[in-house]
């Protein structure tokens, strides 16, 4: 189980590789572990603070060579954060489908029989909004 998406400096509070038993998160990983004890301690975190879509290929490639069986992704997030294309903080689309299309294909090619769930992309202004 790798998880692509989450602050590395709190992966015990990860939505999806989290395994703080005492945090309000009832994480993926924590509810696979309570019907499969046999995953204990293969919860991996490959997710990098500021990542963005061009990171994706590194992080994937990690989560190849760990070899597991169920992979999520939830990125963009920072690709999405910019007014326009020409201030270099937002992504273009195409540059962003074409680096996460890489990214899906090295997961699809090197964990064939894994499991790969992909979350939407953040919509930033309503998480500002709420806080």
């Amino acid at each position: 189980m790798a998880d692509d998406s989450v602050d590395p400096n709190q992966p015990e509070h990860s939505w999806s590789t989290g395994d703080d038993s005492g945090d309000s998160v009832n994480s993926h990983y924590e509810r696979i572990l309570a019907v499969n004890s046999g995953i204990s301690g293969n919860n991996f975190n490959n997710s990098v603070n500021g990542a963005k879509a061009d990171d994706l290929m590194g992080q994937a490639i990690n989560t190849v060579n760990q070899g597991v069986d169920y992979v999520t992704i939830l990125m963009g997030g920072n690709d999405v954060c910019g007014d326009d294309v020409s201030d270099g903080e937002l992504t273009p689309t195409a540059t962003y489908t074409a680096y996460f299309d890489d990214a899906l294909d090295t997961l699809q090619a090197g964990l064939p029989d894994a499991t790969i769930l992909v979350l939407e992309v953040p919509r930033v202004s309503r998480i500002y909004d709420v806080g």
